[in-house]
């Protein structure tokens, strides 16, 4: 059995629980940013919210293939001035195929009132959990 981690920054590996047979996705590596969280989607990718990274450098969402590491797109990518905030740090996957996450700052929020981040969904087509 095997178990899967993000590691920050530097991309994602695989290895055995027991620590053993460590092996680096070479393809999804360094600058692409910190991972917030990984997720095994029911498409059967991973989807990886990066929290400084993207365009504008306020973070991302991105699909990688299971099987090594390769990046296979990103559906998502945060601004400073998005509804949704910016600096995604979470991300699940409910029972419709929904994504939901939470971003850790900026959004938008009433006036006079300061936004620290968001509860956000998105729909990326995917089947059904």
């Amino acid at each position: 059995m095997y178990t899967i981690y993000p590691q920050l920054g530097s991309g994602v590996f695989e290895v055995r629980l027991d620590g053993g047979n460590l092996q680096l996705f070479a393809q999804y590596t360094a600058d692409r940013g910190n991972s917030g969280s990984l997720l095994l989607a029911s498409d059967g990718n991973f989807w990886v919210a990066e929290y400084d990274n993207g365009t504008s450098g306020y973070g991302d969402i991105v699909r990688l293939s299971p099987w090594d590491g390769a990046l296979l797109g990103t559906p998502t990518d945060f601004t400073g001035t998005d509804a949704a905030g910016a600096y995604p740090a979470a991300l699940i996957q409910a029972s419709d195929g929904t994504f939901w996450g939470v971003t850790q700052g900026r959004g938008k929020a009433p006036k006079g009132s300061f936004a620290d981040g968001t509860v956000f969904s998105f729909n990326a087509g995917l089947p059904p959990r």
